[in-house]
């Protein structure tokens, strides 16, 4: 990890050095930046009075605002905390396989995720010519119906009446 914190500092000092600074290669390195400080952030801690996330939005979470804990589902990777005001919070270092050994330690019960479906989308009927034309026909009725009430309003508005 060293290592890499010294080849970013150098690529950095590298970017900034010229007389015109090449910010692409800035760009392009804070992209390595994000890895480097995930790696140094602190563990999730799980005890029996609370989760301690260090360094994240929610840092501290009480036991007595997680309704439960999610079960074990297909893709996905981190135990995810159901709290009481029906969000959901994921533990990103803790691995879902040990979620029934978060949710024992709190005393909380392993619940099913819960997937949402989306509603089956269904195809649009044909339409017929006569359909189509009288569409048509009543979308040029609305804009001419619009279009006299505009210029009843511009006539209005510049005093001709």
């Amino acid at each position: 990890m060293a290592i890499l914190g010294v080849v970013y500092v150098g690529v950095l000092a590298w970017a900034l050095s010229g007389s015109r600074p090449d910010y692409f290669v800035l760009v392009y390195s804070l992209y390595f930046l994000v890895p480097v400080i995930q790696r140094l952030r602190p563990p999730t801690v799980v005890s029996a009075q609370g989760i301690s996330r260090p360094w994240r939005r929610i840092s501290v979470v009480s036991w007595d605002d997680v309704a439960s804990v999610a079960g074990v589902a297909p893709g996905v990777y981190p135990v995810r905390l159901n709290l009481t005001g029906g969000k959901s919070l994921p533990l990103d270092d803790i691995p879902a396989a040990d979620s029934v050994a978060v949710a024992a330690l709190g005393g909380r019960s392993v619940q099913p995720v819960k997937r949402s479906v989306a509603a089956p989308r269904y195809p649009e009927r044909e339409r017929s010519a006569m359909q189509i034309e009288a569409d048509v026909t009543r979308q040029a009725g609305a804009l001419a119906e619009q279009r006299r009430q505009m210029a009843a309003e511009f006539r209005r508005l510049r005093g001709d009446q």
